[in-house]
């Protein structure tokens, strides 16, 4: 497939899809077309060429081996990173479908995803369908970002607000800028406060005067952005899911 998508003429690019569903899109008769198609699969699947010829390992049989007791890693260095990314993303999404095709009340194990730098992997298309489905199939999901704004490029404002939702717990540490930390201080939530206030007033009369005693609601925000930029190394505020109050985390470093 690789071969033939990126390496070959147009016409042998169109002989390989003769008698298909797209053979009236890809064919000798409309070259500007394939050529087109061609350009923009080979854009999207080069990373492929990365891949050893010989299938010796598969993802979806290593989620679902009951005996497994295993790790498996995916990571790529800076200088890969763009190249591979594609790659990582589509290998979490087998991941990720493998998880959810699994028997609901399975005895495999809990599935733990551990994604750091999540804006670096790229779009993951299953990822939001996964953390709202995926714990009836044992899915267990932590991920790390530095900055919300990188999140919002790849996936858009509203799936990246969906996505972090569906986040229940949050473990929020030092951000550097403005307005991360004033949309993480937004996740952590707002409390409401009932001032009181008392006015006097006099008059010429002693009968106008009077007191008047007024209630005023306002909400404000649990943790300030300003405590967020400030926070200590090993330090983070902590929102855990269900009913209870944010709190401050402060870890120990173990050597």
């Amino acid at each position: 497939m690789l071969r033939i998508t990126t390496y070959s003429s147009n016409s042998e690019f169109a002989k390989a899809f003769e008698n298909t569903a797209v053979a009236g899109m890809i064919n000798n008769s409309a070259p500007e077309t394939s050529t087109g198609v061609q350009a923009t699969l080979s854009k999207n699947i080069a990373a492929l060429k990365h891949l050893a010829p010989i299938r010796d390992f598969s993802i979806r049989q290593w989620c679902n081996d009951e005996e497994n007791k295993s790790w498996l890693f995916l990571t790529a260095l800076p200088s890969q990173r763009a190249t591979l990314s594609p790659l990582l993303s589509a290998w979490i999404s087998v991941a990720l479908k493998s998880l959810m095709s699994r028997d609901i009340g399975s005895t495999v194990e809990n599935l733990w995803f551990i994604m750091d730098e999540l804006p670096a992997l790229g779009k993951i298309n299953s990822l939001n369908t996964a953390l709202a489905e995926s714990r009836k199939y044992g899915g267990c999901f932590v991920a790390g970002i530095q900055n919300i704004f990188q999140l919002d490029k790849i996936y858009g404002s509203a799936a990246a607000n969906d996505l972090l939702d569906l986040f229940n717990s949050k473990f929020i540490f030092r951000v550097g800028d403005q307005q991360t930390a004033h949309r993480s201080a937004m996740m952590l939530g707002e409390q409401e406060i009932r001032k009181t206030q008392e006015s006097l007033s006099y008059g010429s009369n002693t009968i106008r005067d009077g007191v008047n005693i007024n209630t005023i609601e306002q909400k404000k925000m649990q943790v300030l952005p300003a405590e967020i930029m400030s926070l200590p190394n090993l330090s983070c505020f902590v929102k855990l899911a269900g009913h209870y109050p944010i709190s401050k985390l402060k870890m120990k470093w173990q050597n």
